[in-house]
């Protein structure tokens, strides 16, 4: 799995047509460029965009870093007010030449005191002229990196989700009510791990009256008419269990067994008998299951197996509410449930992540699948684009359909000040206080090698980026110090014998041996100054690996630099790197490093790898602190979840894989925030997020916590909602065992449950819909009339510790002529309806009691 994030850290969109780039020299821009002040509120940032889309457009292509941002005669740019903007600020800003980006619903796309809107580069000037404008910024045509993927997982035990659950802290499905905001790539919206059971209950036809199930012959009674039909026949789409490994030679799988594995494997009624499930291209969006009708099995007993008097559920509408998405010109526009969600397209390869993620979030199905994700009930809005332009209109269209959170499915260390200052790092700090809880991934940085952090002195200090073959087509490399610092401090970039310096002014631009450079220096709004440079081959590529050699010239007192690289091929692999003094320290990226939006790191469990150990802090999570200091990571939690593998890979439609990196622990500790929401609904994000962060659990392989390695321990679901305490031990689950005898003369249903084990509360469902009809007491006696016609009624017994279990009971009819001959109705019932105390119970049943005799012998016909 990690190659397939790889690949889609590195997404430039590249598609975009070379007339959209900027075609030529803009009079007035060339003159901010040639003046010796640079404009206050725009950020230097510009100047290289600005001069990549002009260099693309003589190339011909798309720059990957103006990406499809530049256009003629627009930018995409992103504008921070010194307070929340105001309607008269949008139409300050159209009457100055630029377009106030919208959503669907024609609201503009703004956050608090962030808006983004497309201007023209002539308007950029006169944007000085509106007082309360703090910064312009350009949106960049890259997309960060999404952090990072068997039979058995333990995952949910170790966020106490388990544990939650056993003590029944909400009665409803688990993360009911509660919808989250995932930024993220594009879902497999027909793998069945993500469609919700609420397609309807059915019966399935024993065909051949063996009283077993078996698929290609066995039916399912869509119609209700008892007979099995053709097209009810039922087949098993086998859903194998692919354990990932970073060596693809090495891949593992599991359930690769041709027999019917309940509650993994799904079952499909070949409505064509084509031998295929066939999917909804032949259907729309009305259709259950998004095909050909798709179900689980109600495992009532629990033992793996489709028994009689078992029912077939069926899978029915998508977990993903809504999907928004953005046109080639960076348009956002929505793909709603019930309405249109199917005609929501996007490339196979990009939709691997976000499956992943989904799954681990929100897949499977509390009653019904062996495998689920923390918060199954729980409902998605998916944001699908995930690259800067995108980034604002989605949380303000998160915002605008009431998310209570949001899941951010990336992480920038490059070109950022990750100081907490950025403006979206500022629109999620807002859009917290209005109560929408953010919570994002910690990155992948470590092991990397691309940090640094060195201290550097009036002596200066040369230090090397490696840069293999391999990914030499373009860099972006930063260096990251506080401003505060007297003295000044620029870098020389030496390329054998050439050297070019920057960092002396705020942009410049220059050649450096086969690469064309652009450079700019910018303070951030808390003091951190960034010096950014973006190499591009403008020649033909190196033939061997290289090295960079920096100089960083320093006059005054010693000051800490971090200096960070990014290039266009490994994401969060090893590819271009430092030689020396990297660190693992100071490497969770943007937005996690706002201040108010949690963090979640990763640790192996289930499936720990590379020689690594169960409960270790994985080998790649980023780590804190902030470069400033004053914020860290928040908390751990698994990065090897069971989940949904995308259908469009090699192997075949509905597997699973195993989860990896912090793409899959995050959302881990969203669906722990879920579940806190749902059992709190009116909780502040203010007292929701102090709730995750300070009832966590700790173990002796954290040492002191917090710290920036594991923040302040696992997040954990019982905790949060209980307290910082052990949660009990699991309850001996009683047994349910039961008779049930229906005598045709009387009209009378006898039902007996007094041979289960370890029982204080008993319930029946007459005709298995869901609704307990007989809820049963030890001195209790009662009548019910009903038409069902059931020949299998559900039995529930409950200890006193609140665990209980179930079992389907076949209904035994005794006819008139047997009633006569055993002399006595009791002789053939329980034996014990007389007995004081005695769960025993009659019921006096409608007529319309089927009055056929009915043996177990033929229990489905």
């Amino acid at each position: 799995m990690w190659a397939v994030f790889a690949a889609f850290c590195c997404v430039v969109h590249a598609h975009a047509a070379a007339t959209e780039a900027l075609s030529s020299p803009v009079p007035e821009f060339e003159a901010l460029l040639s003046s010796k002040t640079w404009p206050r509120h725009l950020s230097p940032q510009l100047a290289v965009v600005y001069r990549a889309a002009l260099a693309a457009s003589a190339r011909r292509e798309v720059d990957a870093v103006a990406g499809v941002t530049v256009r003629q005669p627009y930018l995409r740019t992103r504008l921070r007010f010194t307070r929340d903007v105001a309607h008269d600020d949008v139409a300050a800003l159209e009457s100055r030449g630029c377009r106030v980006v919208q959503l669907p619903s024609g609201a503009p796309a703004r956050v608090g005191p962030v808006i983004d809107a497309d201007c023209t580069w002539r308007s950029l000037s006169r944007l000085v002229e509106l007082p309360a404008l703090l910064r312009v910024s350009p949106t960049l045509g890259l997309t960060p990196p999404s952090p990072l993927a068997p039979p058995v997982t333990t995952t949910l035990d170790e966020v106490e989700v388990t544990a939650w659950r056993q003590a029944q802290l909400t009665a409803d499905a688990p993360g009911q009510g509660v919808t989250v905001l995932d930024v993220d790539t594009a879902v497999d919206l027909f793998h069945p791990y993500l469609l919700r059971a609420d397609g309807g209950r059915f019966a399935w036809l024993d065909v051949n009256g063996d009283g077993a199930f078996t698929p290609e012959l066995d039916a399912v009674d869509l119609n209700g008419d008892g007979t099995a039909e053709l097209a009810e026949t039922l087949r098993v789409h086998k859903a194998p269990v692919r354990l990932t490994h970073r060596d693809t030679s090495m891949n593992t799988y599991f359930n690769t067994d041709p027999a019917f594995e309940v509650g993994v494997d799904w079952l499909y009624a070949d409505a064509n008998g084509n031998r295929l499930r066939d999917l909804a291209k032949d259907f729309d969006e009305a259709r259950a299951g998004y095909g050909e009708s798709l179900f689980v099995v109600d495992d009532v007993n629990a033992n793996h197996v489709l028994d009689p008097g078992e029912k077939l559920v069926r899978l029915g509408t998508s977990k993903v509410k809504a999907v928004l998405d953005f046109d080639s010109n960076k348009m956002p526009r929505v793909w709603t449930r019930g309405e249109n969600l199917l005609h929501f397209t996007a490339p196979a390869s990009e939709t691997a992540h976000a499956t992943m993620v989904l799954g681990t979030l929100a897949g499977g199905h509390e009653r019904f699948t062996r495998y689920r994700g923390a918060a199954p009930a729980a409902d998605v809005l998916l944001a699908y684009r995930s690259d800067e332009p995108t980034f604002l209109p989605s949380l303000a269209w998160g915002e605008e359909q009431h998310a209570h959170l949001t899941l951010w499915e990336m992480a920038q260390w490059y070109w950022a000040p990750l100081d907490g200052s950025s403006d979206l790092e500022a629109a999620c700090d807002s859009a917290h206080g209005r109560g929408m809880l953010q919570l994002g991934a910690a990155g992948n940085l470590g092991g990397s090698g691309k940090h640094r952090v060195s201290t550097v002195t009036s002596a200066g200090e040369t230090f090397g980026l490696s840069v293999p073959v391999a990914n030499s087509r373009g860099l972006l490399f930063n260096f990251n110090f506080p401003a505060a610092a007297l003295g000044t401090l620029t870098f020389k970039v030496n390329w054998g014998a050439e050297s070019m310096a920057v960092g002396d002014g705020a942009q410049g631009v220059g050649v450096l041996g086969p690469y064309a450079v652009n450079w700019y220096r910018e303070t951030s709004l808390r003091g951190t100054v960034t010096v950014g440079v973006y190499m591009l081959l403008a020649q033909a590529a190196p033939t061997q690996d290289a090295v960079l050699n920096i100089d960083a010239l320093r006059s005054g007192a010693p000051v800490t630099v971090h200096s960070y690289v990014y290039d266009f091929v490994s994401g969060w692999g090893r590819g271009a790197a430092w030689q020396d003094k990297t660190s693992e320290s100071q490497t969770y990226g943007s937005p996690g490093t706002g201040d108010k939006t949690l963090v979640a790191g990763a640790y192996y469990s289930d499936f720990p790898q590379y020689q690594h150990l169960r409960g270790e802090l994985a080998e790649y999570s980023s780590q804190g602190p902030r470069v400033d200091g004053a914020d860290t990571v928040d908390f751990v939690a698994p990065e090897d979840q069971l989940t949904a593998r995308a259908s469009p890979f090699e192997g075949q439609w509905g597997e699973f894989d195993v989860g990896g990196g912090t793409s899959n622990s995050a959302p881990l500790a969203v669906g722990v925030a879920v579940l806190l929401k749902q059992l709190e609904p009116t909780l502040s994000a203010d007292a929701w997020a102090s709730r995750l962060k300070n009832r966590l659990r700790t173990t002796a392989q954290m040492g002191a916590v917090p710290n920036d390695a594991w923040g302040g321990g696992v997040v954990s679901a019982y905790r949060a909602a209980k307290g910082p305490i052990e949660p009990p031990l699991p309850p001996m689950r009683p047994v349910a065992r039961g008779l049930a005898t229906f005598f045709e003369e009387k009209n009378e249903l006898r039902l007996d449950a007094l041979a289960s084990s370890g029982a204080s509360g008993y319930q029946w469902d007459l005709d298995d819909d869901g609704d307990w009809d007989v809820p049963l007491t030890s001195d209790a006696l009662r009548a019910l009339s009903t038409t069902a016609h059931a020949l299998y009624v559900r039995l529930r017994v409950t200890n006193t510790a609140g665990a209980f279990a179930e079992t389907m009971v076949p209904v035994d009819t005794v006819a008139p002529a047997l009633t006569a001959a055993s002399g006595t109705a009791a002789k053939t019932g329980c034996g014990c309806a007389s007995t004081p105390g005695a769960l025993l119970f009659v019921l006096s049943l409608a007529l319309l009691w089927p009055r056929t005799r009915t043996t177990r012998a033929t229990p489905n016909r």
